[in-house]
């Protein structure tokens, strides 16, 4: 394709957040302008080889297209988690990294995070590359490039839609990505957001990109409003301490509890860091002042509410969805410094189950009705509030309904969630928009990975390409201190190991030869073959190849290479002989 031929497409292209809850990544491309939006974190299973969470691995979208700015939409962590790794990979590359811009909540969060990941030292440095851009406010991504940040209502404050125009030289193209979104009646900072509030560019848009995590859930969303009385229901009547995890950033529902803890005659003090620093950061930004009056709340260090009676205490912990780190899992393990979990505390999840999480949620609810607590979660916790006690962030299909008749958008691409909830929107859209003439050419699936290209014909924009990568997008994998590519042999190894075990084959210059085998089976109970047996198998398999081994004489790189490949062939010969396929490593000892 020539340079004058991509100037005149549109294209679009997921890197995560489709057919996933998380990890959200996108890229547009107008013309020539490429601008990223969001950088999250999909968190990952604990067994998942100390795996804690992943991220798009952004190479491709730095080396490829330098982009000048990256936008963030609001301060979750599956859209701004994965922020420091973009100025690490830049530094990887050699590349000055992009502007990042945020909305002032987001902004304070990514700061803290920059000046504390231990994955990334260095990226305290790059602090002040996060610029914060006010709700209304209209940016200039290039010449031709324009995007308009639109207030929308989430469970975070501050959260954006974003509204492009490109003055393409085809035809002008419009563009609304919802990001997440709900209607919400109820007051927040200023009142409500409606969906008149989407119409920067009046009716039909050229494209909408809506959020379709609850697109599958009828009706319209709950309030945060209307989760207060449940709330203060469950607190009020709690006879010893009362626990309550919710998302860290949801200021609105920790301006809540504080406001339900004073009335209740309850001080409280916040377990975990994530949450600690959100308290501090919403005060200094002023969030409480906008959202409702905390002043009469007592919030107290965790010794200072140690000293109170169980009935006047209140604990918001983190971790309301099984983190490895979290407060919640300390407390459920009896690792946390400040709190120990006893019979006749109550704990509440004021929070939704993200799915793929229900094994460590599983893990979690357990080992906290093992420390003796009473545990109200999911629907028997709704019960005996006698109604809700979270509200979803998600616009729900009637909400969607309602955006797609304001806007009546000529093409609809749902975004954000699993397939089945993706495909929920797509069919959502259809029946709305055949009043508009939408038809099934018009709305578009795709998954991370896919390119959606459009070009300007008969009077409209449409699908001309739609590429699909061979390999899903790369994934940077986050571990405690550090981070590595989902591609690099590191992890193939750990899996290697988890499954099959380790066998070490010591070697020493004289033909000496010991094999000892870690993790391959159980010290008791009965195996398919002789374990003894198999040990000698395995040194005269390596006394066979012995020469081989020593070939390469003192040169280290070519012995590696020798041993690699020996490697694999005796993990080939012991699954032969055994079923077990495991990690081989070759030790050299010194000669006597």
């Amino acid at each position: 394709m020539s340079s004058e031929s991509s100037q005149r497409l549109f294209r679009w292209q997921p890197y995560g957040g489709l057919g996933e809850v998380g990890m959200n990544c996108m890229l547009f491309r107008f013309g020539e302008t490429a601008v990223p939006v969001d950088a999250g974190v999909l968190f990952a299973d604990p067994n998942d080889f100390g795996i804690e969470s992943l991220s798009v691995d952004y190479t491709e979208i730095l080396e490829t297209y330098r982009p000048r700015f990256w936008i963030f939409t609001h301060g979750h962590e599956d859209h701004i988690g994965a922020a420091t790794s973009i100025v690490a990979a830049s530094e990887r590359l050699g590349l000055p990294p992009p502007k990042l811009l945020a909305p002032r909540f987001a902004a304070a969060l990514m700061r803290e995070r920059f000046k504390e990941d231990r994955r990334y030292p260095s990226a305290r440095r790059y602090a002040d590359l996060i610029e914060t851009f006010e709700k209304g406010s209209r940016l200039a991504l290039s010449a031709d490039v324009d995007v308009t940040f639109v207030e929308t209502r989430h469970s975070t404050p501050d959260s954006c839609s974003l509204a492009f125009e490109w003055r393409s030289p085809a035809a002008p193209l419009r563009v609304i990505h919802t990001a997440d979104f709900k209607l919400d009646a109820g007051r927040f900072e200023d009142g409500t957001i409606e969906t008149s509030a989407y119409r920067v560019f009046g009716d039909d848009p050229d494209f909408l990109f809506v959020d379709s995590t609850n697109s599958e859930r009828p009706g319209h969303s709950v309030s945060e409003l209307d989760v207060i009385p449940g709330l203060e229901r469950l607190v009020s009547e709690a006879e010893g301490r009362v626990f309550v995890t919710l998302f860290a950033s949801n200021v609105y529902r920790i301006a809540a509890l504080l406001n339900i803890a004073a009335r209740a005659g309850r001080h409280v003090s916040f377990a975990g860091r994530s949450l600690q620093n959100v308290f501090r950061l919403a005060g200094e930004l002023g969030l409480f002042d906008e959202t409702a009056d905390v002043r009469g709340a007592r919030v107290v260090e965790a010794r200072e509410l140690a000293r109170l009676e169980p009935s006047r205490q209140l604990v918001i912990c983190s971790g309301s969805q099984g983190e490895t780190r979290s407060a919640l899992r300390r407390l459920a393990a009896g690792e946390h410094s400040d709190f120990v979990l006893e019979p006749g505390d109550r704990v509440i999840f004021s929070s939704k189950l993200i799915p793929g999480n229900e094994r460590p949620m599983g893990r979690l609810v357990n080992g906290l009705m093992k420390r003796g607590a009473e545990v109200l979660w999911g629907d028997e916790a709704k019960l005996r509030a006698g109604g809700p006690i979270h509200a979803s962030g998600h616009a729900r299909s009637e909400e969607i309904r309602e955006l797609l008749r304001t806007l009546r958008p000529r093409q609809v691409i749902p975004v954000h969630g699993e397939f089945r909830q993706l495909r929920a929107c797509a069919d959502l859209a259809l029946r709305e928009g055949a009043a508009w003439g939408l038809e099934e050419a018009d709305v578009h699936l795709a998954e991370n990975g896919t390119q959606l290209s459009f070009a300007w014909e008969a009077g409209n924009w449409r699908l001309s390409r739609r590429d699909r990568s061979y390999e899903a997008p790369g994934r940077s994998l986050r571990f405690e201190d550090f981070a590595c590519s989902s591609k690099d042999p590191f992890l193939r190894v750990r899996k290697r190991a988890a499954s099959g075990g380790c066998l070490v084959v010591s070697l020493d210059l004289g033909g000496r030869c010991r094999v000892s085998a870690e993790g391959m089976w159980p010290e008791e109970g009965e195996l398919a073959f002789d374990r003894e047996e198999l040990l000698a198998e395995i040194e005269g398999w390596v006394h066979s190849r012995y020469r081989l081994l020593t070939k390469s004489g003192a040169r280290p790189a070519g012995r590696r290479q020798i041993e690699q490949e020996a490697a694999e062939e005796l993990a080939r010969f012991v699954k032969k002989q055994s079923g077990l396929r495991p990690f081989v490593l070759f030790h050299w000892m010194e000669s006597p």
